[in-house]
């Protein structure tokens, strides 16, 4: 046994190296325990090799594997076992000395890019990186510092080729932009080549994560570098680049190419851009039949269109010539839009697509041609009559509908009452647990539908309005209830016989309410009173309670000058603040008043406890008998000590 272990032993240290030893372990920020090698002194050295039996020497053998870092070769022998801990530390050694390297090359670029202008070549060689141990920290690390140096190179405008006889100045300058075109070239067909990657067919799980890691680090820097620089060479190239990946797959790759074209939009002042990626997405729906995902028309949304016709029009005469241009980009833009959005109207088999679809119908409605209003509201009043569409959709459908009709009431001969009565029968869908985007649409189809056409109405048509507009904010959170409070307070205080549902007198002639028809007309909304307010003037919120108390006095003519101010300075204020989804209430509740405690009264005897201060400081109770006896105690004496002063006195009167 003994000759055994010593045999282990020996060969354990023939193949570990002589000249290293193992240090103490490094605990780094992340947790992780990492091992170091140290070198041995000499004597160590020469007393171990002493101590070791001789063997015959060995032929040397041929070292096949090198790599190169800094200038630097390291040979690695294939043949002979290295340990775990060596491995660890020459991986990180090489990933320090390319950090190293890098920094220097961007640093002498940054420092003078005119002179120094050849390191970007050499950056861009790192990129073609094949060892696998150090290929993701190298490739990450020159794709971020060849961004940060083209951002800061790069100039606004796009570089064109000049012909002709030219000085020396503008050759030198000619031979550097063309240098920084081919390396910007260079580098923009390299991350193509990364993100090709998620291109493949292949299972998420069969990917490897360091070639997603890059692909996705790839696509951020293309987003950044459109972003930045609109309008330099191969913009264009990027924006058709971009566009096939708001249907990728992995939601973070969508969202980060939808940021970046919606912040493109409201930048892009030329209108050109704009164009081209409109166009692709046009392109791109109607290759894949319209089964994409709600990015690809959620992005239209930051298009700023009718802005920048406004903008054109108060113009200076002297940029008429860019501005004509700037107006037919926009034309273009505003055709092929509708063109996307009638087509995905007709084929509303996708779903996710039909709601963005109607909430940019609804935004861009001002934009559409006269032509085709009739037929669009036509053909929304037979959307609503599908049962399929949910709440949403059907908000958006109304809402975009009565936006139309607002504008163009006199050139369009429809009828309003059938979108006010599937807005009036959607009230009852409306709860605290809906969604914030489908709130906002609420309250937006509200100003369409009342508070903008209450006017057109019949005063028995918004009393039912009212209503059942005061019956859903008692299902509502305390942000939503407070705005729809305030938005409908002006309506009711400008319409006849509302001030009768705040009242308690009770007229015999009037029909009787009801609350289950959907039709406002003939619920006969007279015949009730708005029992709501009295809850809400006890809610939890201090500025509903304000408002509803408010709305009361206003109606029935008790109000003062000081909270009617107090009130117009608060509905000025913003109500998101309000919004409980951030953490905390603005407002805190009130706290209800203690109330005394009342004693328990018995039939057979009354307790009633007295406290009797000891001269210790303590306190003692007794019972009612015990102190009624002490009582007529004293009023004994005191009787009997008045009776024997009135007598000394009666004596000395008398002597």
């Amino acid at each position: 046994m003994e000759r055994e272990y010593m045999r282990d032993l020996l060969r354990k240290r023939q193949s570990e190296p002589d000249n290293l030893k193992l240090l103490l372990p490094i605990k780094t920020k992340d947790g992780a325990i990492v091992k170091k090698l140290g070198q041995r002194s000499a004597t160590k050295i020469e007393d171990s090799n002493q101590n070791v039996t001789e063997e015959p020497p060995k032929k040397k053998k041929k070292i096949n594997k090198k790599f190169v870092v800094q200038s630097e070769e390291i040979q690695v022998d294939p043949n002979r076992p290295i340990a775990m801990v060596e491995l660890i530390a020459q991986r990180e050694n090489a990933k320090n000395a390319y950090r190293c390297k890098i920094g220097e090359l961007a640093s002498e670029v940054l420092e003078d890019p005119e002179k120094r202008y050849s390191n970007v070549t050499a950056l861009i060689r790192f990129m073609d990186e094949k060892n696998a141990n150090v290929r993701v920290t190298v490739c990450s690390l020159t794709i971020k510092a060849l961004l940060e140096i083209f951002l800061d190179i790069l100039p606004e405008y796009s570089i064109r080729s000049q012909e002709g006889p030219l000085k020396k100045e503008t050759i030198q300058l000619q031979k550097y932009e063309t240098h920084i075109i081919k390396c910007y070239e260079q580098y923009l067909k390299k991350l193509e080549k990364m993100v090709g990657v998620l291109k493949q067919k292949i299972a998420v799980d069969k990917m490897k994560k360091d070639d997603i890691y890059l692909a996705k680090l790839s696509i951020k820097v293309m987003c950044k570098l459109l972003t930045s620089q609109p309008y330099f060479n191969f913009s264009t190239n990027i924006a058709t680049f971009l566009v096939p990946y708001l249907n990728h797959k992995f939601v973070n790759i969508r969202e980060q190419v939808a940021n970046c074209f919606s912040e493109l939009f409201k930048e892009d002042k030329r209108g050109q851009l704009s164009l081209l990626i409109v166009q692709k997405i046009n392109k791109y729906i109607v290759a894949h039949y319209h089964k994409v995902h709600s990015e690809m028309l959620t992005v239209l949304l930051g298009l700023k269109i009718s802005e920048n016709m406004v903008k054109d029009k108060d113009q200076d005469k002297k940029t008429t010539d860019f501005s004509k241009e700037k107006r037919s980009n926009f034309t273009k833009i505003t055709e092929v839009l509708y063109l996307i959005y009638f087509r995905t109207l007709k084929n509303y088999s996708n779903s996710s697509i039909l709601t963005s679809c109607l909430e940019g119908l609804a935004k861009f409605a001002p934009c559409i041609n006269i032509d085709f209003y009739a037929d669009l509201v036509a053909f929304l009043n037979n959307l609503l009559e599908n049962e399929e569409l949910n709440l949403k959709q059907q908000l958006y459908c109304i809402h975009s509908a009565l936006l139309i009709l607002n504008i163009q009431a006199a050139t369009i001969n429809v009828d309003p009452t059938t979108f006010h009565t599937h807005f009036y029968r959607k009230l009852l869908d409306i709860h605290a647990g809906t969604t914030s985007s489908e709130l906002s649409v609420i309250l937006k189809t509200m100003t369409q539908v009342i508070v903008k056409r209450y006017k057109m109405m019949t005063p028995s048509v918004v009393i039912a309005f009212i209503k059942r507009i005061f019956t859903a904010s008692l299902n509502l959170d305390q942000e939503t209830a407070l705005e729809i409070i305030q938005m409908i307070k002006p309506v009711m205080l400008n319409c006849k016989g509302a001030s009768n549902l705040v009242e308690t007198d009770c007229d015999s002639t009037v029909q009787f309410y009801l609350p289950e028809n959907d039709c406002p007309e003939n619920s006969s909304a007279y015949g009730t009173s708005l029992w709501e307010i009295v809850a809400l003037q006890r809610h939890p919120s201090t500025a509903i309670q304000a408002t509803a108390k408010s709305i009361v006095k206003e109606l029935l003519g008790k109000t003062d000058e000081y909270s009617l101010n107090k009130l117009t300075k608060f509905s000025q204020d913003s109500q998101k603040p309000y919004d409980p989804n951030y953490g905390s209430f603005l407002t805190t509740a009130p706290l209800p008043k203690k109330a005394p405690k009342r004693c328990k009264v018995h039939d057979y005897q009354v307790l009633k406890l007295i406290k009797i201060i000891e001269p210790e400081g303590s306190f003692n109770t007794t019972t009612l008998n015990s102190s009624d006896a002490t009582e007529k105690e004293n009023e004994k004496k005191k009787k009997s000590l008045k009776k024997q002063s009135t007598l000394k006195k009666s004596k000395k009167t008398r002597t």
